[in-house]
């Protein structure tokens, strides 16, 4: 099979789980079931299938039944083998991540969560319809696990008409066997055709029942993912919610997450060690827009990596001609749409064993996922003001069973916004401390070691140059006055006599950032970028309705 448009048709169902690579791009595989039944008899419900499935692949592969005969005296045979066949769900369904209790905040869990496309809102749920008989609830959306665990299982989290996890039924969803992104065949004649043959063709609950105990419902959880990110002039905000604005000038790290087995081990005041080992590492470089005297810094590269096995540094920086390059390892990527990177929502999807690169032209933005419970998004601002040029805005969103684990810009990932500012050494700084003591004492020691730079150079840059700048760098601290209060204030939707001590995080970095570049496009995105945390924050503490007409019982 080629990157071009193509038509397989392939004669031996054993192909579909070790020999076909679906590319990106449009593409389709005809499989004939009646002749592969006998190769592969160790799948119970081959014999339900008779003509023929497509599989209709672009980024990922959806499946549609074009002919499918179905008799539920064969479907209820291939239950009962399917049932016999299958290991108790704790053998492989351990270390998945749980749901977020409340659609709102599955759809802010990036890191952790993606919208299963054959259950959106608005849409056909037929996978997933509560059976009313037992007054089940049907799903309304269902979300999918971006990552797998060391089984190669998923989890499926359905919400029903309230917004409300469902646990019970054919409504709620359930563990996979084989995550559905990771092994697309697998998933399909492990999960999906059982399903179909227990609970869709056989009319006996007790085969249904018998398809969720092997398939049990995903359970929910409080424990959400938290978001943070930079923008703008760089602005922070930490992982607990802590706002801040540091205007370094080299490359910093922006968010390390130590490796489970080493976090035993070491204390949370500890100071960071770049000789351990670590799940994730990022870095950021900020640098000087030339025309505001040096004064006014911006983020204009970023750096990640996993440490999962054949991994390659994500590697993206803003060129001396103001281009966005990307690269995975020393591989520059193309990023611009053609057929086979497209997909139908007209965003160009790359994916690698390690990560996932999804760009949105229109929204110019670029997300990086990685299946570890990681997600990044980089976002362009073109500004005009004081010159052309290119600044990144980058949001990261992490599960939070990285709590306890993280150090960086990002901050002390623990709940706790108070102990947020704790530099390279150990050292927590006041939150309520100045610009000057958060730059001097927390930001600047996050340099990196020159050394351990995954960032990409151009011509004549150096990790060590950077380096000599994060010590020689002096930026501005004091604000000034706004060549037209009003205009600033109109900008950033800030009252005519509001106090500056009333305003919210995204008035101020917009008043901020329109202040000393006097670029509107800059101040705008700023605004947006902190509202968007700031809502999100507010989704993921959306919490879960509860049925007051049930009886409360303590023990």
């Amino acid at each position: 099979m080629t990157k071009a448009d193509a038509s397989l048709r392939i004669r031996q169902i054993i192909e579909l789980e070790t020999g076909v690579t679906p590319h990106l791009g449009h593409q389709s595989i005809t499989i004939d079931l009646n002749r592969a039944r006998a190769r592969q008899t160790r799948l119970a419900f081959l014999p339900l299938a008779v003509g023929f499935l497509r599989f209709s692949v672009y980024a990922v592969v959806t499946v549609t039944t074009n002919i499918l005969i179905w008799k539920e005296e064969i479907a209820y045979a291939g239950c009962n083998k399917w049932s016999a066949a299958q290991l108790v769900p704790t053998t492989w369904n351990q270390d998945l991540l749980p749901c977020p209790y409340t659609r709102t905040q599955a759809t802010v869990a990036d890191c952790c969560f993606a919208l299963d496309k054959a259950c959106k809102l608005g849409e056909s749920c037929w996978f997933h319809q509560g059976r009313p008989q037992f007054q089940e609830e049907s799903a309304v959306e269902c979300y999918r696990s971006k990552g797998t665990n060391s089984y190669g299982a998923g989890g499926q989290c359905c919400y029903g008409q309230n917004g409300q996890l469902i646990t019970t039924g054919t409504g709620a969803g359930s563990d996979d066997r084989y995550h559905s992104s990771h092994y697309i065949f697998k998933h399909f004649f492990h999960d999906v055709l059982p399903f179909i043959g227990c609970c869709k063709v056989s009319r006996d609950p007790e085969m249904c029942d018998t398809y969720l105990r092997h398939r049990p419902p995903r359970r929910g959880s409080n424990t959400n993912p938290q978001n943070g990110g930079a923008w703008g002039d760089p602005h922070y905000q930490t992982l607990d919610g802590l706002a801040y604005t540091f205007n370094g000038y080299g490359e910093y790290t922006y968010l390390a997450i130590l490796e489970h087995d080493t976090a035993t081990l070491q204390e949370i005041t500890a100071a960071f060690d770049s000789t351990l080992n670590y799940t994730f590492m990022s870095q950021v470089r900020t640098a000087p827009l030339v025309e505001t005297g040096n004064k006014v810094t911006v983020t204009k590269a970023f750096a990640a990596k996993s440490n999962t096995l054949g991994s390659q540094p994500i590697r993206m920086v803003v060129s001396r001609r103001e281009h966005l390059l990307v690269y995975r390892g020393n591989e520059m990527l193309d990023l611009e749409p053609n057929l086979d990177s497209v997909n139908s929502n007209q965003t160009i999807l790359l994916t690698f064993s390690d990560v996932t690169i999804e760009k949105e032209p229109v929204k110019k933005t670029i997300t990086l996922t990685w299946p570890i419970g990681v997600s990044v998004k980089v976002s362009l601002v073109n500004i005009v003001s004081p010159a052309a040029a290119v600044v990144l805005n980058i949001g990261a969103s992490l599960s939070s069973a990285f709590q306890g684990r993280t150090y960086g810009l990002l901050g002390n990932y623990d709940g706790n916004s108070a102990n947020d500012l704790r530099n390279k050494n150990g050292q927590v700084i006041s939150s309520n401390s100045t610009t000057e003591q958060i730059h001097r004492q927390f930001g600047t020691t996050w340099d990196i070691d020159p050394t351990k730079s995954m960032m990409y150079y151009e011509q004549n840059e150096t990790p060590l140059f950077y380096s000599q700048q994060n010590v020689n760098y002096t930026p501005l601290f004091s604000l000034p006055r706004p060549s037209n209060d009003n205009l600033a204030r109109q900008i950033c939707h800030i009252g005519p006599e509001s106090e500056s001590s009333t305003w919210t995080t995204a008035q101020w970095t917009c008043f901020f950032d329109l202040t000393v570049t006097n670029d509107q496009a800059l101040a705008q995105s700023s605004f947006v970028a902190s509202q968007e945390l700031q809502e999100i924050r507010e989704s993921q503490r959306n919490p879960p309705e509860f049925d007051s007409s049930l009886p409360l019982e303590m023990s």
